[in-house]
């Protein structure tokens, strides 16, 4: 799926609006909607400037879990103190910058024992636009507005990491 950056979201920044190749919407919770990275890559290598990049959502037919940290970097890349146990737990799966820049997102092979949930960190920093520092995690019905932009020589490959998501929750 791709995704467009469209003004205003929740907190005054920009939202990521899930599109298709065909340049209709597509939802997250509705599988015919969805597109392949095939499609996905074909428009973006045709259109560049037409969307803001890739998204991935995340089904109930697949292993994979998606781990979002707001506002979990300083401005030069460096763990939040919050966050740095979090993140160093997940070194050896895939970790990119978030669209913000001070943001992470984790893939992962897990299953959450329940719905995702989203929870903001007790005396979390902002980010400039106010936005609190947050950890969503989630493994259905949500959509991720992937970068590519790996962190820390980040490997490609998702590892298992059943514990480590409910050690998070716990």
């Amino acid at each position: 799926t791709l995704f467009r950056s469209v003004e205003p979201g929740k907190n005054g920044g920009p939202t990521k609006v899930p599109y298709r190749p065909d340049g209709r919407k597509a939802a997250s919770n509705d599988p015919k909607t969805w597109s392949s990275f095939a499609e996905v890559h074909e428009v973006l290598g045709r259109a560049p400037d037409l969307y803001g990049g890739v998204g991935y959502f995340f089904s109930a037919v697949d292993p994979i879990c998606g781990v979002d940290l707001d506002v979990s970097l300083t401005a030069e890349g460096k763990p939040q103190p919050w966050a740095a146990k979090i993140i160093a737990k997940f070194q050896n799966t895939y970790r990119a910058f978030s669209v913000s820049g001070i943001g992470l997102h984790v893939l992962c092979r897990a299953t959450l024992p329940g719905k995702g949930r989203n929870f903001y960190v007790p005396d979390g920093p902002t980010d400039p636009s106010g936005k609190r520092a947050q950890v969503g995690v989630f493994d259905q019905g949500r959509f991720f507005a992937l970068t590519g932009r790996l962190y820390q020589k980040s490997p490609l490959e998702l590892a298992d990491h059943q514990e480590t998501i409910e050690w998070l929750l716990g």
